[in-house]
C-alpha cells in the first residue's frame, strides 16, 4: 500500500495473521464523525467499492511477499495461493476501504468461519499497536470477502459483547492457535471484527 509504511512478520513457526497491514496509526481526530462516516459507507460503499469508480484507486500492499500473495489469489480467481505461506491453513482476502485515503486495499488474513460469517482478528502477531486495517474497518465497515473462489459484499462490526468475543475468539484460536499466542506477549486487547452477509438485517 503506497501511501503509509507497511510491516509484516513472521512470528515463529506462523505468519503474522493480519500480514498487509500499515504500521502508522491514525490521528484520534478521524474518531470524530464516525457515525456519519458509517451513514455514508453504507449508502455509498457498492459505488465506492466498484474499481471503475475513479475516486476507488487501489493501492497494492508494500511488502514483497504479501503483494505476490495476494495478486496470486486474486489473479487465479482464488483457485491458487489460498493458503499463508508456510502454514498450510487457508487464508482469505478482506478488499476494503482506506480509512484516510479512501483508496481500496486488499489484505490476507487466516480463514475463521462461523456459521455464514468470517472473524477477522486484529492480531498483527501480538505487536504493542493495532493494525491499520482495524481503523479502516471501523471507518468504512463494507467490505468484500474472497474465500478461494466465491467473493462475497459483506459488513464489519467490531464485537464488544464479552460472550460473543470469547466464543468468536476461541472459533478464531481453533483455526490459528498462535492467536492465544499473540494476545499474550500483548498488553493490548486484540480487536475482534465480524463480517457477515452484506444482505443480513
Amino acid at each position: 500500500m503506497r501511501a503509509r509504511s507497511e510491516t509484516g512478520g513472521l512470528p515463529g513457526k506462523y505468519p503474522n495473521a493480519g500480514a498487509a497491514f500499515e504500521q502508522t496509526e491514525p490521528s484520534r481526530n478521524a474518531a470524530s464523525g464516525l457515525g456519519q462516516i458509517r451513514l455514508l459507507c453504507h449508502a455509498l460503499g457498492p459505488a465506492l467499492m466498484n474499481p471503475d469508480n475513479p475516486m476507488s484507486e487501489y493501492l497494492p500492499p508494500k511488502i514483497d511477499w504479501v503483494r505476490e500473495h495476494v495478486e496470486a489469489y486474486e489473479g487465479s480467481g482464488g483457485t491458487k495461493a489460498t493458503t499463508l505461506r508456510d502454514t498450510g491453513m487457508p487464508c482469505i482476502i478482506v478488499t476494503h476501504k482506506g480509512g484516510k485515503t479512501g483508496a481500496v486495499r486488499k489484505i490476507p488474513l487466516m480463514r475463521v468461519k462461523v456459521d455464514q460469517s468470517y472473524v477477522l482478528i486484529g492480531s498483527m502477531g501480538g505487536q504493542p499497536k493495532n493494525p491499520v486495517w482495524v481503523y479502516n474497518l471501523r471507518a468504512h465497515p463494507d467490505v468484500e470477502i474472497r474465500d478461494a473462489t466465491e467473493v462475497t459484499p459483506m459488513v464489519v462490526r467490531e464485537v464488544f459483547d464479552a460472550d460473543e468475543r470469547a466464543a468468536l475468539w476461541q472459533a478464531s484460536a481453533d483455526a490459528f492457535p498462535p492467536y492465544n499466542d499473540y494476545q499474550a506477549k500483548t498488553d493490548r486487547v486484540i480487536p475482534v471484527f465480524v463480517a457477515e452477509p452484506a444482505t443480513q438485517s
